[in-house]
């Protein structure tokens, strides 16, 4: 998968999440290398203390960059441990939180959610549902896709297929969503059978310029019916591999 601590190439001055591609590494983003670039106007959409999708063990809830807890929450789960450069975690973090939150100001849902079990009452997880990417509008594709980062303590339980099916069921009944994908690293098994839980296929895989990882060898999964990638964006936004 190449080398973790430099998934970028420096002509994307993006921050982004890189969960799902290197699970359990720690990925080390030069801030001063890549300046937040505000796709949206990060100030204008918020989010709403009652917004609940439930389901029989957790709930998703919105995340709110003002609130200290889902700051530090995010933090903790993600793989972005360590900013160097302009800002703090903190900041990044708070940042990247408004990214995805603005996607709602154009789709109508944000990127990403919070999971809490019901039981306790505690979060344990995040399921995001991406659609603005913050890269050239042109690189985006046709539809959002799931992803999902769990607790070590909270794997292997059901959960992240819990909540991602619930997520998917939303969008689709709430916000006419026809289609969704979803995105990992070739030889990341666990993402690979955590998305076929789902009951998505493999595609293909290639090289997706929207996520410009240095790796380029990223597997493409959907809906049941297509076999291969060809014909379903253009040639700027996928060079097939495989």
């Amino acid at each position: 998968m190449g080398d973790p601590i430099t998934p970028l190439k420096q002509n994307f001055k993006y921050a982004i999440d890189l969960t799902r591609f290197y699970l359990g590494t720690t990925i080390i983003i030069h801030s001063s290398s890549f300046p937040i670039i505000n796709i949206f106007n990060l100030n204008k959409w918020t989010p709403d203390p009652s917004f609940r999708i439930d389901t029989p063990r957790l709930f998703l809830s919105h995340c709110s960059p003002d609130n200290p807890e889902d700051i530090d929450f995010f933090i903790t789960l993600s793989c972005l441990l360590s900013v160097t450069g302009e800002g703090t975690p903190r900041e990044e973090m708070k940042t990247l939180m408004r990214q995805r939150n603005a996607q709602a100001l154009r789709f109508g849902w944000p990127g990403w959610f919070r999971v809490t079990l019901k039981e306790t009452g505690r979060l344990i997880g995040k399921c995001t549902l991406v659609r603005a990417r913050p890269c050239p509008e042109e690189l985006w594709w046709p539809a959002p896709d799931i992803g999902f980062t769990f607790l070590p303590e909270a794997r292997g339980k059901g959960y992240a297929t819990e909540a991602a099916k619930a997520l998917i069921a939303w969008a689709q009944e709430t916000h006419n969503v026809k289609e969704v994908l979803g995105f990992c690293a070739v030889g990341n098994e666990k993402s690979r059978q955590a998305l076929e839980r789902l009951g998505l296929v493999k595609w293909g895989q290639g090289e997706i310029t929207m996520l410009n990882l240095e790796d380029p060898e990223t597997m493409v999964f959907g809906a049941p019916g297509r076999t291969s990638l060809e014909g379903y964006v253009d040639q700027n936004k996928l060079r097939i591999i495989g």
